[in-house]
């Protein structure tokens, strides 16, 4: 495992995360079957829910996942409420705004935010597949109501269809 593959990680979780958030990982093997549909696989067994330094210290073995499985490491990006908790009801903290924007390169990815006048993101990861920005904000939005929780998606949701990108908004 490398270093700067190492820093990268640290670097994100530090960004995104506060020392006693519980963060979601989901090692998920993606591949397109014989009809050309996108097909996905969640390894259970290596499914966990941690803290920022707790995965810090567990990332040669995500990296050995990631390598001898196919696995993506897919992390939420927000901190669940609590271990166990994968659905957006989990949710009560955001820090960031997000996009996912699949067969694309970061040049390209920037150009695209760019032409909507979206300002430069804070983060940017080159997934393999394409490209996750994010962009941090000032301050934590919390989610406490449902009607929170829409607000927050639609915005999401605008964000993404400017930008013509995956539907990854809750």
């Amino acid at each position: 495992v490398s270093t700067s593959h190492f820093n990268m990680m640290r670097d994100y979780l530090n960004a995104l995360f506060v020392p006693h958030d519980v963060i979601e990982v989901r090692p998920i093997e993606l591949w397109v079957d014989g009809s050309r549909k996108r097909q996905s696989r969640v390894f259970s067994q290596h499914r966990r829910w941690s803290t920022r330094d707790k995965l810090l210290e567990e990332f040669h073995i995500l990296s050995t996942i990631n390598r001898r499985q196919n696995a993506n490491i897919f992390i939420g990006v927000n901190p669940r409420k609590a271990d166990g908790c994968s659905t957006k009801s989990g949710v009560q903290t955001v820090r960031s705004l997000w996009l996912d924007i699949d067969h694309t390169t970061v040049c390209d990815s920037l150009q695209r935010l760019g032409e909507v006048e979206l300002p430069d993101p804070s983060i940017v990861v080159d997934s393999g597949h394409g490209v996750h920005v994010y962009w941090l904000l000032d301050r934590e939005y919390r989610i406490n109501s449902i009607v929170d929780r829409l607000a927050f998606e639609n915005t999401l949701r605008s964000i993404g269809n400017c930008v013509r990108c995956d539907a990854v908004f809750d």
